[in-house]
């Protein structure tokens, strides 16, 4: 069709160029692979923009610990992948390793989470993680303000964070120099199958492909009913605020017992989940309402400052 590639195809098109839809592209343009991504643009609503940006190993893979080996494997190699991309890019993605803490309310809360910790070291001991109580989390934390409630966490050395925002310009810069193409407002409406490649019809032309990645975020439902996958999303609504900015080493928070993440890095945005529909409580502005909340100016890395959700 013309010399932007969707004339001769590609050997996989990736539906979605937010975090995980370039970080795969990149990951096979570098391996030498002939890559097309297909992205919405800035239309689209891109979770790569609203993330807490946690490079994150503690509690996953309950039950699969060859996940749980994978997932720790993934957070060791990412120095070298951010190292990479800077050099390549000239872009930091600011990624630390500071570890992270699973806030636990009350010691029932505490005694839940040692359980899971101990059940998942029986698993596969590849996260290294500890229970700490109220006084080592102070130590930890020591500019936080904790509610009452809050009895310890579950820590992993491990876990770490990054800025997504930078991330996603870094993997969009680097895509471009692994020679992938990217093509913005070129939405997907529909999917076949063609004498063993696939055909992809976008707002900018059909695209033949030999394979596709479907990494389209809340789309994906859409497009794997055209290939014939199913593949349920579950939303979660959160609403943020803003805090001061800080830098400090101090590790990233979960909310207690969830695993969901908290909070995102201090010297960028703090978020908290909307779990007062699902404890019953109302939305404040004020902290005593999030009794495991901390807030603080210039403290650790990540903090909960709860925000009046909008009318």
């Amino acid at each position: 069709m013309n010399e932007d590639g969707f004339a001769s195809g590609c050997d996989v098109a990736v539906v979605g160029g937010g975090i995980v839809g370039s970080a795969i592209a990149y990951g096979l343009a570098s391996r030498g692979l002939k890559v097309t991504v297909l992205d919405e643009g800035d239309r689209a609503l891109r979770a790569a923009r609203t993330n807490f940006g946690l490079v994150w190993v503690q509690s996953k893979g309950d039950g699969m610990p060859a996940y749980m080996r994978w997932t720790r494997r993934s957070a060791d190699l990412w120095p070298a992948f951010a190292a990479e991309l800077e050099s390549l890019t000239g872009v930091g993605t600011e990624y630390r390793k500071d570890g992270g803490l699973v806030y636990c309310l009350g010691e029932a809360d505490l005694a839940a989470q040692g359980r899971k910790i101990a059940g998942l070291a029986a698993q596969a001991d590849v996260f290294d993680s500890e229970m700490v109580d109220r006084a080592a989390l102070e130590r930890l934390q020591p500019d936080a303000r904790f509610g009452p409630d809050v009895a310890g966490a579950s820590y992993c050395p491990h876990d770490g964070h990054c800025n997504p925002l930078y991330l996603l310009r870094a993997l969009h810069a680097g895509l471009a120099l692994r020679g992938a193409r990217y093509r913005p407002a070129a939405p997907v409406s529909s999917i076949e199958r063609r004498e063993g490649r696939f055909v992809l019809a976008t707002a900018q032309g059909p695209l033949e492909a030999g394979r596709i990645v479907l990494a389209a975020g809340h789309g994906i439902p859409r497009l794997a009913e055209m290939v014939g996958l199913p593949a349920p999303i579950k939303a979660c609504l959160l609403y943020t605020s803003r805090p001061s900015a800080a830098r400090s080493s101090s590790p990233s928070a979960c909310s207690p017992s969830c695993g969901f993440p908290a909070a995102a890095s201090a010297r960028r945005a703090t978020a908290r989940w909307s779990s007062a529909r699902r404890r019953k409580r109302p939305a404040s502005t004020t902290a005593p309402a999030w009794p495991w909340a901390g807030a603080w100016p210039h403290g650790p890395s990540a903090s909960c400052r709860p925000s009046r959700p909008p009318s």
